[in-house]
Formats: C-alpha cells, structure tokens, sequence
C-alpha cells in the first residue's frame, strides 16, 4: 500500500482504536454513528452496535476489511473457524492481506475479546509500520506487553 493510502486512513484507524477500550460517551456515539455511516460497522442483526461491549477479533477484522476494502478470500489453516460462521470469509480475507495470523498457527479465536495489543499489531500491519527493536514504555502497563507484540506497540507510540 502507498504511503498516501495508508494516510487517507489515518482518521478512520482513529475512529476504530476509540472503539477498542471505551466505556459509552459522547465522543464515542459520534465515532459509531460516523463508522455506521461509512459502512464500517452494522450492528448485530438487529442493528445494535452494543458500545458497552468488548469488541471480538472477528469483530475487528471485518471492520479493518471494509476500511481498506479488502476482499479477496483464500483457504485459511484455522480450525475455529467454520464456514457456518457469520466471520468465515472475513477471517480468510484478513488472513490473505496478511494482517491477520491468528493466536496459534491452527487457532484464530474469532470469538475472543480484542486486546489492544492484538488491535495495534494488526493496524500496523495494515499501515505498513514496521516492528521495531525495544519497547515503548510510556504506557502505565507497557511491562504487560506480550513480547510479540511490544515492537509494533514501539512503532505506533512513535508515529
């Protein structure tokens, strides 16, 4: 991706990470409605955006896909992953833009509450950051970090 497509999603990235650890407020209803808008998010079934409740991995990924329009699918090696699952072919398509790995080489755990660790990982792979090298310790719970994950967070607390 060329660096001025990744910037021209810059303040939807914004909208989103928001979404990922925020109790309900008026900041947060505007981002929502302005998601909603965009086509980023549709609520449940019922339309309910439910903002009080954590947001899945699945959840996630589909929301990254319909940002940067991803929509080519490929067979995944996930074992939780059913194509009964209303996730099935978002999971394949994160998983074929490379953002997404999964927990393990067989497990994505779609179901799973998003971590904002997990959350800036695949941002940044979406932004074509680069991991790098140490730790950022700015954050009260920087110590809390996966090791995986603690070159991204670097990468993104200096962008």
């Amino acid at each position: 991706m060329k660096a001025s497509k990744a910037k021209s999603h810059i303040g939807i990235l914004k909208r989103i990470c928001a979404l990922v650890s925020c109790t309900a407020n008026t900041t947060q209803t505007e981002a929502l409605n302005k998601l909603v808008e965009w086509g980023i998010m549709r609520g449940d079934q019922a339309g309910n955006l439910s903002p009080n409740r954590a947001i899945t991995r699945a959840e996630f990924v589909t929301m990254l896909n319909r940002t940067f329009g991803y929509t080519k699918t490929t067979s995944e090696p996930f074992k939780d992953v059913a194509s009964s699952n209303w996730f099935y072919d978002d999971i394949r398509i994160a998983y074929k833009a490379g953002y997404f790995t999964g927990t393990s080489k067989t497990t994505a755990s779609p179901n799973a509450n998003l971590t904002r660790e997990a959350a800036v990982v695949m941002l940044c792979r979406n932004i074509m950051l680069k991991e790098q090298s140490g730790e950022d310790l700015s954050f009260t719970d920087s110590r809390l970090a996966s090791d995986w994950s603690r070159g991204f967070i670097k990468a993104a607390a200096e962008k």
